[in-house]
């Protein structure tokens, strides 16, 4: 929406200007203000911050005209070559003022069409003249006088019905009406993995006793709701979880039922553990805490299952929800058996349907595939009615769950790729893209973390097959859909791909990719690695290997990332990506080392992606940080230790103090003693201390933190040392591994504490449970944990990337703090905003 002129429309009326007057006061404009490419709402809120700091409306106005000019330019025209004369057509040519943005980039080249206004539908008539030689089967206008429900006389497909009927036979012979009064109801929201599971939770609770509401499909006074009571923005599908919960608490529910999801095994993965998305795990207890639920006496039932652990988990944490109700645990066993029952009867059915039609498809037969998570499909907001828009044309519809995905092993070409949902995605671009027969229409969710991922890794699989995706948020028009729609039907029947064997022939002979991602190092070829002074600089002299070091991240490089980009990837991904590929430009580049996550935040699959977008001439070597401890070599927590002293010197001191480092034989204790006495000195200043936390990848990137604005303070930055012994003392499971995690942790307790720091790794793990238990992803619980055990320190800055969904979860955490507290979100190459927090932030503390 932030490059249409739906979005100029929207904010004139917010800031009260008629659309009549904006250029005439755009034009007074004398320093349009940077508002950044983003989408709609991050917009809005650097609009709302950019008043609260005394710009004025005419600024405002004009910057809102050049991010329209550079969001279009870099989201849609991309790398693709513009010319040298261009027509700018269009409706929001009326505005002056964004046809002026568009002369300041282009100047003379752009030419405005007379016909602006009308200049598509002009060319859509001229086309259909020349395809149909002048003869039309148009009717005329008399022909309006025809009923108006014209979709039944169009021929529909049985699979298509069955889209369906897929509904009915997942509510079965449920009805919200006739509730009994004398019973306790419980309410589960239509949202998530309800859409999935709910033929069980509803059987379960009924057994029990209890009324079961199901809010209904999602509708107007649902999304309204959904808008007004989320404080964060989040994607679309967990907006709405505020939707549907505020139409049950309208309805008088004794309980809310919502579990979490922190597992989720999928058939065929290899990873350690596959990890619902931030949200899953975290989503129902935020929204029961941001609407204030307890105070209005509703209780909240979330039960945390871990489907790692199998059908064993869900049963488990079923039965607990019952025993909490008070019932005993046979009634508990005989609720859950026969909601267990209700739930294989439906999925047992719908995947006989499935297979019917699957064996039915004829040779030349163009089906579509909707491939999305299961409430994207269900819910008819989420897919944008796209499937009845299919059916009322009169094509065949399949869905996701009608392919057998979750038989297909990616474990050797995503290694790592630890989301069930993006597995199974992944798996049914592989086998549509395999079949003559099947084409996708791929419905991702706006601020999705993994959605930003998955998008790279789907494209690359349908290769030169064509696929639709559209990006679902609240802001989308069913015309717009209509239009995208109906051209893709058009390119794909412009493909002559005819099927000449069985489908299962299709869907078993899927062919393995060769994968350059590996935990290997190839010692015989220089190793890159990304720059994160001063740890890249001590590890190219401590290891065994050629190393050699990336350049800083610099706008260019940001650049070259943004071009890669295809939705909302966190800035980390874009300026790492970037600085590799401007290190291509400079050097061969053979291999490159790129460190991974266990998850299930997006940086455990960069490699992966960036190794999809380098190809086969550059190897991606990686390694998962939660496993460095099993090695148990102390000598990488020296060097990583060093680093952390170093950056607690003064930013004009490290240079020669990472100069002395290197010139001695080997880090050792007394190494990091004398550097520590080299340190401390510096730490009796009279300069206010901020604590930095959040992104390791923003943080320790100087790009991002820039120097120049912190020269009035003192950096406490967050130990990296300190942070990986925290995510071993997570994963170490043997008493072997948690013996060695301890004795890391007494090595960098000895020189943290001198430094400032309040090193205690079972408080940090306590304090994570606490707020957010079981949660994995975006070091949460250490960011949590650092914000509370604050030491010596007068401020705290958070600083993340843009759109990372854990910073969602972490900002409605209500924490009482005796100091400062801000979070700053970092974006490509306009951090104007984020300065501006610093900036305040440090004039506060020089004036207190």
């Amino acid at each position: 929406a932030a490059g249409t002129g739906s979005f100029i429309e929207e904010q004139a009326i917010k800031l009260n200007v008629p659309l009549s007057e904006y250029s005439k006061i755009a034009y007074n404009s004398t320093n349009p203000i940077d508002l950044g490419e983003r989408c709609t709402v991050f917009i809005e809120d650097t609009i709302r911050d950019a008043f609260a700091n005394g710009q004025n409306l005419e600024d405002i106005l004009a910057g809102i005209c050049y991010s329209i000019v550079n969001n279009y330019l870099n989201k849609v025209v991309g790398n693709n070559k513009i010319g040298n004369n261009i027509v700018l057509q269009g409706g929001v040519c009326y505005n002056n003022s964004l046809v002026s943005a568009f002369y300041a980039k282009y100047g003379n080249r752009i030419k405005v069409s007379p016909f602006f206004a009308v200049s598509g539908a002009l060319g859509v008539a001229t086309i259909a003249l020349e395809e149909t030689n002048g003869t039309t089967k148009f009717k005329g206008f008399e022909s309006l006088s025809l009923p108006l429900d014209i979709k039944n006389q169009i021929p529909t497909s049985s699979i298509a019905n069955h889209y369906k009927e897929t509904k009915k036979l997942f509510l079965g012979d449920y009805t919200r009406k006739n509730l009994d009064p004398n019973k306790q109801t419980i309410g589960i929201p239509y949202v998530l993995l309800v859409h999935k599971l709910f033929p069980m939770f509803r059987v379960y609770f009924q057994t029990l006793g209890y009324n079961v509401l199901l809010s209904p499909d999602t509708h107007d006074d649902i999304i309204l709701n959904a808008q007004q009571h989320a404080l964060v923005e989040t994607c679309y599908p967990v907006k709405l979880i505020y939707g549907h919960i505020a139409y049950l608490v309208e309805q008088n529910v004794d309980y809310i039922f919502l579990p979490s999801m922190i597992t989720m095994k999928h058939e065929s993965s290899k990873v350690e553990h596959n990890y619902g998305c931030v949200y899953m795990q975290a989503s129902p207890q935020m929204v029961y805490e941001s609407m204030n639920l307890a105070q209005k006496n509703i209780q909240l039932l979330n039960p945390l299952i871990s489907l790692d652990f199998g059908e064993e988990a869900i049963a488990k944490a079923l039965v607990e929800v019952g025993l909490k109700l008070g019932h005993n645990k046979p009634k508990c066993a005989l609720a859950l058996s026969k909601g267990a029952l209700s739930l294989r009867k439906y999925m047992m059915a719908t995947e006989k349907q499935g297979k019917e039609f699957l064996n039915s498809i004829k040779p030349a037969e163009k089906v579509f595939v909707i491939v999305t998570r299961p409430y994207g499909i269900a819910d008819d907001v989420l897919n944008m009615e796209i499937p009845q828009i299919l059916h009322e044309r009169g094509y065949n519809v399949l869905t996701l769950a009608h392919i057998p995905g979750h038989e297909l092993d990616l474990s050797e070409e995503y290694m790592n790729l630890y989301w069930p949902f993006g597995q199974h995605i992944v798996t049914g671009a592989k086998l549509i893209a395999n079949h003559p027969n099947l084409y996708a229409i791929y419905l991702t969710n706006h601020g999705c973390g993994p959605d930003s991922m998955i998008n790279h890794l789907f494209q690359e699989e349908m290769g030169d097959k064509p696929y639709l995706s559209i990006e679902v948020d609240e802001h989308f028009s069913k015309v717009g859909i209509i239009t995208r729609i109906e051209a893709f039907i058009n390119s794909v029947y412009n493909q002559n791909l005819v099927a000449t064997k069985n489908v299962h022939e299709y869907f078993n002979n899927v062919v393995k990719k060769q994968v350059y991602v590996t935990d290997k190092i190839d010692k015989n070829k220089p190793l890159y690695i990304p720059n994160f002074y001063p740890y890249s600089q001590i590890f190219k002299r401590s290891l065994d290997v050629n190393i050699q070091i990336l350049e800083p991240t610099s706008k260019s490089s940001i650049t070259l990332g943004m071009h890669k980009s295809l939705s909302k990837e966190y800035i980390s991904f874009v300026a790492l990506l970037g600085d590799i590929l401007k290190g291509k430009q400079q050097n061969d580049i053979k291999q490159i080392y790129i460190p991974q996550t266990e998850g299930s935040e997006t940086d455990g699959v960069y490699p992966r992606v960036i190794s999809g977008i380098l190809g086969k001439d550059t190897t991606v070597v990686t390694s998962t940080i939660e496993h460095l401890y099993r090695n148990k070599n102390m000598y990488i927590i020296f060097n990583i230790l060093a680093g952390d002293i170093i950056l607690h010197a003064p930013h004009d001191k490290r240079d020669t103090m990472l100069t002395w480092l290197l010139e001695q034989d080997k880090i050792n204790i007394d190494i990091l003693k004398e550097l520590t006495a080299k340190v401390k000195p510096y730490l009796s200043t009279n300069k206010k201390t901020i604590s930095l936390i959040g992104d390791p990848y923003i943080v320790y990137n100087p790009y991002f933190i820039n120097h120049a604005l912190l020269e009035n303070v003192s950096v406490q930055y967050m130990p990296l040392s300190e942070y990986l012994t925290f995510m071993w003392s997570q994963k170490a499971a043997d008493k072997h591994e948690q013996q060695f995690v301890h004795e890391v942790e007494q090595v960098i307790s000895e020189f943290l504490n001198e430094l400032g720091h309040a090193v205690d790794i079972d408080k940090f793990k306590q304090i994570g449970e606490q707020y957010l238990p079981m949660f994995r992803g975006g070091n949460a619980h250490y960011r949590l944990a650092k914000r509370i055990m604050h030491s010596n320190v007068d401020a705290i800055i958070d600083a993340v990337c843009m759109y990372e969904n854990t910073q969602s979860i972490l900002q409605l955490k209500k924490i009482d703090l005796d100091i400062p507290y801000i979070n700053i979100e970092f974006e490509g190459n306009n951090n104007q905003i984020a300065y501006e927090k610093i900036i305040q932030l440090i004039n506060y503390l020089v004036i207190s």
